[in-house]
């Protein structure tokens, strides 16, 4: 499942975009591979960062953004 990402941390109500291979995405797993599923979720994977930028969007999460590692990949 290659692609894109979004990191949706609901206690501190946000959105962060992830490309497949970042550390902090893991492909979807996290940094600990898998999601605590308290908090944390994990939507993707999506072929086009517009794909994925549609469902921040829809998200409505007070902060919303590009890891600053996947910002390269662009």
């Amino acid at each position: 499942m290659l692609g894109w990402w979004v990191y949706e941390n609901t206690l501190h109500d946000k959105a962060i975009i992830h490309y497949w291979k970042c550390s902090h995405c893991n492909n979807g797993k996290g940094k600990t591979g898998k999601s605590s599923g308290k908090f944390d979720l994990w939507h993707g994977p999506y072929d086009t960062i517009d794909e994925v930028k549609e469902k921040t969007i829809q998200l409505r999460k007070s902060e919303t953004r590009i890891c600053s590692f996947c910002k390269k990949l662009l």
